[in-house]
């Protein structure tokens, strides 16, 4: 519930009534509540240098890279819309938290089981707000959903997954700075789209964001005492002394 269904509710209402920059620069706080919230779900961490660092270096870049658009927008925010996505933000960090105690699951279960109640729950939910009264699908739609469900939901929470297994969940939440960052170059080089160089200095700054937490994480787990586990400093986050 914490992890689709809430905040992809949240995220679709909200997005309605707000630029996309705004929008996009709400989302990139999910790093902050993942680093933050850790000590409180995860049993024995503590905020660390790479982990806080990395965030903050990361939502630079971000806000650098929507400046422009954010600059041009329009001067009034819809202060329930934001709030919606900011509480979206919250439930995904939460859910990634709480992912980290299933790390011992395979991915493709967990991602199955996550995707299929989150169904169920939207399911329920729409039939309730948006009912449907007739069905006339079409060849180009059922493609559409195809697509999106085994690609974009399926194979990426697949892949997600394994992330939070694998590096932690405050770098897994770093995915919230790369995906603007991969839509910009997407559209440079599918669409012509031509790169400030405002735009090139923000790309930069996210990958920084990236290298920093891995960086300063090895450095962090290299100075840790002897006996603490290895996965602490793997995801920018340290157990408490």
């Amino acid at each position: 519930m914490l992890e689709a269904t809430i905040p992809f509710i949240l995220v679709a209402w909200g997005q309605q009534f707000l630029d996309t920059a705004i929008a996009a620069i709400l989302m990139g706080t999910i790093p902050f509540f993942t680093v933050i919230l850790a000590p409180l779900v995860i049993k024995g961490a503590r905020i660390t240098f790479a982990g806080i660092g990395s965030v903050i270096l990361g939502f630079s870049g971000l806000v650098m890279l929507f400046y422009p658009e954010l600059m041009s927008g329009s001067s009034s925010t819809n202060l329930m819309a934001a709030g919606a996505i900011i509480v979206a933000s919250a439930c995904f960090a939460v859910a990634l938290l709480l992912l980290k105690g299933v790390e011992n699951e395979h991915p493709l279960i967990i991602a199955r089981n996550v995707l299929g109640s989150a169904s169920v729950q939207i399911i329920l939910f729409a039939m309730i707000v948006a009912p449907v009264t007739e069905i006339t699908p079409t060849a180009s739609s059922l493609m559409a959903v195809t697509y999106l469900g085994t690609l974009c939901a399926g194979l990426v929470y697949f892949l997600y997954m394994m992330l939070i297994r694998d590096a932690g969940p405050v770098f897994a939440s770093l995915n919230n700075y790369l995906v603007p960052m991969i839509g910009v170059l997407l559209g440079a080089t599918i669409n012509g789209e031509a790169l400030s160089v405002h735009t090139w200095a923000a790309l930069a700054t996210i990958m920084m964001a990236v290298a920093f937490n891995q960086i300063f994480t090895g450095k962090s787990f290299k100075g840790s005492e002897p006996g603490e586990p290895e996965e602490a400093s793997a995801e920018g986050l340290l157990p408490a002394k």
